[in-house]
């Protein structure tokens, strides 16, 4: 069976809770504010606590990371075609928060699964 990547950056970043490794986030909690320019622009938010991981549409004041990016620099690498620490070190996105946290989302998450 072959997965299709998510074509868009709002179908992506839903996805998150499904390619979640929850087991590598056990002990952690984080909400993350992603704020996208560009093709799809808005504001997402998504929290890890205790082992899962939810994505609302929105923003919050509270949080421990902000990120703003462009949603189709986002969108590749979600998908896995753009190595995100690379992105980050090459100025394609800013933070502002907690740099651990920003670390951490390659561990939790694996490839986009597509939306059904």
């Amino acid at each position: 069976m072959t997965t299709l990547a998510p074509e868009t950056f709002g179908e992506a970043i839903r996805s998150l809770p499904r390619t979640f490794r929850a087991e590598r986030a056990a002990e952690d909690v984080a909400r993350v504010h992603i704020s996208t320019v560009g093709p799809e622009p808005g504001n997402w938010m998504v929290t890890v606590r205790n082992g899962s991981c939810y994505v609302e549409e929105g923003s919050f004041v509270d949080t421990n990371l902000r990120i703003h990016i462009p949603s189709d620099i986002a969108l590749a690498i979600i998908r896995g075609e753009i190595d995100g620490g690379r992105a980050f070190d090459q100025g394609f996105f800013v933070i502002n928060g907690e740099l651990d946290i920003l670390r951490k989302f390659g561990d939790w998450f694996g490839h986009a699964a597509p939306e059904r």
